[in-house]
């Protein structure tokens, strides 16, 4: 009896936990014995496909559908809308899943992993689509550090929230290897940091005079923008300005973008020991908490929508724009100083620290705003005189007639 012949051409079909683990294992493996340009590029974007395959993966624990958002609007799905699900035909859609940065905006529902290290995994993606898009260049050290350090460190947290083992996706001699890396860069960030540090402090309290100390804080004058920070210094624990900057991501739609904003730290700067800390990787040792997210901002380009299409309990807050909401709707914590303009504020807004001199004109001024010590003998003339504002050590001989003088 002739027997049936065999598939010459099976199918072979790989999940989805292990396409992570070819991600991983190759992006690590590869930068672990990283040593050209080549092997750099290649380990880029398999970690960053491994990141991104990674954050499917916790999503598709949640809920399958979450991971085709091209097909279906994940707040509804979030909030038991079943009612306004779309048909999915999940053998059909399977290629139409949710790109990086939108697994990263889900995510962010389950997760604080997303938000906590957001600087690193924009870095990443940035760096991956130089690499794929164009031309690309990169530090090695700062490379290393961001891979190793940080989006090794979002990878085994993400998997470990999800209790489950990291070995799962990795190989454990490759873990065995980037742990030793990890331990080895985090080291070195803190014992940069501590430089700095002890240097800071032998400065101020060893080679400043009592005297040098005392007139530091006499001309203490920090020119602090509103969202800037008075902080105590590290290394003095005197006052010291942390300044941070607003990091703003767009996301474009069928009809509306997104702005998402976060203010994170930027520099710190201590007037009275001199301490100047400008890595990002060491002011999070100290101060990672004084970051925050702000309130996202929408932009609606479709002439098709009306307010009356949707009812409120559609709407999310990110899917209003700012003509759709009263004063009252906000809080001062929801507004950076970029968000106004001059002729948004009233007097009553501003307290006398917010200003500088310059920002006055001779106009802005009353008598009453003024002291005798902010006058000089040249802001004044006759008119504004007075007998009484005079005393005898005032006086010259020339200043007197006949008429001053009495019998006596």
């Amino acid at each position: 009896m002739p027997t049936e012949p065999k598939n010459i051409n099976p199918i072979i079909k790989i999940n989805l936990q292990k396409n992570i683990q070819f991600c991983f294992n190759s992006g690590f493996g590869t930068l672990i014995t990283e040593n050209n340009d080549e092997k750099c590029r290649n380990s880029i974007i398999f970690i960053h496909n491994g990141v991104e395959l990674l954050m499917k993966y916790y999503l598709k624990q949640q809920n399958e559908l979450l991971i085709f958002y091209k097909n279906i609007t994940p707040h509804f799905l979030l909030n038991g809308r079943d009612d306004l699900k779309k048909a999915i035909d999940l053998k059909k859609a399977k290629a139409n899943t949710i790109t990086y940065n939108e697994c990263r905006d889900i995510l962010e529902f389950f997760s604080h992993l997303p938000n906590r290290d957001s600087v690193y995994l924009r870095k990443l993606n940035n760096q991956r689509n130089d690499c794929v898009h164009y031309q690309y260049s990169y530090i090695e050290k700062e490379l290393r550090k961001l891979l190793i350090s940080h989006i090794y460190k979002f990878i085994c947290d993400l998997i470990l929230e999800m209790k489950l083992n990291i070995k799962e996706f990795i190989s454990e001699e490759i873990i065995l290897s980037m742990n030793n890396l990890k331990d080895t860069i985090d080291k070195e960030i803190e014992h940069s940091y501590q430089i700095k540090i002890e240097a800071a402090k032998n400065h101020y309290f060893k080679e400043l005079t009592d005297v040098d100390r005392n007139q530091k804080a006499d001309s203490e004058d920090y020119s602090k923008r509103k969202f800037d920070k008075i902080v105590k210094c590290p290394a003095c624990e005197n006052n010291s300005l942390l300044r941070e900057v607003i990091q703003y991501e767009e996301e474009w739609f069928i009809n509306h973008g997104i702005i998402k904003r976060k203010v994170i730290l930027k520099d710190l700067s201590c007037h009275y020991c001199g301490l100047n800390i400008t890595d990002y990787d060491q002011l999070k040792l100290k101060f990672e908490n004084e970051e925050r997210l702000l309130q996202n901002q929408f932009y609606r380009y479709s002439s098709d929508y009306t307010p009356d299409d949707c009812m409120p309990d559609d709407c999310m807050p990110d899917d209003c724009m700012p003509d759709d909401c009263m004063p009252d709707d906000c809080m001062p914590d929801d507004c950076m100083p970029d968000d106004c303009m001059p002729d948004d504020c009233m007097p009553d807004d501003c307290t006398p620290d917010d200003c500088t001199p310059d920002d006055c004109t001779p106009d802005d001024c009353t008598p009453d705003d003024c002291t005798p010590d902010d006058c000089t003998p040249d802001d004044c003339t006759p008119d504004d005189c007075t007998p009484d504002d005079c005393t005898p050590d005032d006086c010259t001989p020339d200043d007197c007639t006949p008429d001053d003088c009495s019998y006596y």
